[in-house]
């Protein structure tokens, strides 16, 4: 091997150990740095999506409750809980969303509208509110795609 192909493989001057320069180290740093906040967007964007299908399926299945509610008495409710429509929210829902019922038994035929607002602070609140109607109205329709 002749000298000053020895000299760029251990880094230059004889005797100094193979290894990065500052110079690379910092470009490799760099790179990390921009595949993480890609990766972190992807993963947040993932996080609200994930969250707002579990709300949705939430609804979804009140809505079916709130039709077996109006067979049995013959009105809707707007209980979600035990003595109502019997649903526990899930975490995924609960620490995101407010969800509330509005019914009005009084209109002919009766109806109800199912809203689930996004909680201050949550990942959620840019996503807005989602609301599904006893007609079978989805609005926004574009979040329920």
């Amino acid at each position: 091997m002749s000298k000053a192909s020895r000299d760029r493989t251990t880094g230059g001057a004889p005797g100094n150990a193979p290894g990065l320069s500052l110079v690379e180290l910092l470009v490799v740093v760099a790179i990390a740095a921009v595949l993480a906040s890609v990766a972190y967007t992807s993963y947040t964007a993932h996080l609200v999506h994930a969250n707002r299908g579990a709300v949705q399926r939430l609804m979804l299945d009140a809505a079916e409750r709130q039709e077996r509610f109006l067979l049995e008495h013959r009105v809707y409710t707007d209980v979600l809980s035990a003595g109502g429509l019997d649903i526990d929210l899930p975490p995924e829902v609960s620490s995101n969303y407010r969800v509330a019922v509005v019914v009005d038994n009084g209109a002919m035929p009766p109806n109800y509208t199912i809203v689930a607002t996004p909680l201050a602070g949550s990942r959620q609140v840019n996503d807005g509110a989602l609301t599904l109607t006893s007609r079978g109205a989805k609005l926004p329709a574009e979040k329920w795609q």
